[in-house]
């Protein structure tokens, strides 16, 4: 957990994270998940949308840029996750 917490906006992918863990995506899956409450992908997503969350917050670049900064290039699934984990709240213009 705490080496996605620092590498949020790096391309994750679980087969690697369970290898390096010398354990089968079955098992790492189902360890995070007792670990967490939470699958991967959404512990994955949670942390980056606390990120973008807080660059919203306090900086001024654009809404593209930010969810470039925490690991998603397609801006349409950003704004369609964004909203889904914020309530309906939109995260701006970009």
């Amino acid at each position: 957990m705490s080496y996605i917490d620092r590498n949020y906006a790096a391309e994750l992918r679980l087969g690697e994270l369970a290898s390096q863990a010398n354990l089968s995506e079955r098992q790492f899956s189902r360890l995070f998940r007792r670990q967490t409450g939470m699958t991967f992908t959404d512990y994955v997503q949670s942390i980056r949308m606390d990120a973008a969350c807080r660059m919203l917050k306090h900086s001024r670049i654009s809404v593209g840029e930010i969810a470039a900064a925490v690991g998603y290039s397609d801006l349409k699934f950003f704004h369609r996750l964004f909203k889904k984990k914020n309530r309906g709240y939109s995260p701006g213009i970009s």
